[in-house]
């Protein structure tokens, strides 16, 4: 594959099987043209981030991970695929913030830097949540950021606190 780009992908469920969804996120992830898989994170569960008008049932806790894969599909198109599993897996909208199935985000790619109104990388708000930075330092601690060229574990240990915690599946 020729223009190969590194791209890390956080993804995050609370409602369901939330470690089924994850585990088939990212192998439909991979069955994507031009795309392979080179990396996992463990999973992680942290509290729900919640507005302080989400009703009482929105309070689940979250499976998290980061994945990393070499893609030569340019971003748009890789942001397309992902929602499109999104709504394949059974993402339901409920709000800002609402319960999900199954959240895909795009934290990076390769060292692009955008920021338009459909795509910012990386991920605007990535960089201060520790169940983003907590998996994606399972796999990439040293990647940095762009335009900051700031390190995954340098942003990770600028936290004042961490609410999430590694769990350990053995689910496939």
């Amino acid at each position: 594959m020729s223009g190969m780009s590194t791209v890390y992908i956080g993804l995050g469920s609370n409602v369901g099987l939330r470690e089924q969804a994850i585990f088939k996120a990212i192998r439909a992830i991979d069955a994507l043209p031009h795309t392979r898989l080179i990396a996992t994170s463990r999973l992680y569960e942290s509290p729900a981030l919640l507005p302080e008008t989400a009703p009482k049932d929105w309070d689940q806790p979250f499976i998290n991970a980061v994945a990393t894969f070499h893609t030569t599909l340019p971003p748009y198109e890789l942001l397309h695929a992902m929602q499109q599993i999104e709504e394949q897996l059974g993402k339901q909208v409920r709000g800002h913030w609402g319960p999900r199935e199954i959240d895909i985000d795009l934290l990076a790619y390769g060292n692009c830097h955008i920021q338009e109104a459909e795509l910012t990388l990386p991920h605007p708000s990535a960089h201060l949540r520790d169940f983003v930075l907590m998996p994606w330092c399972d796999v990439a601690a040293d990647y940095r950021l762009p335009p900051s060229g700031t390190k995954v574990r340098e942003y990770l240990y600028k936290l004042e606190q961490t609410t999430c915690h590694p769990i350990y599946s053995h689910a496939a």
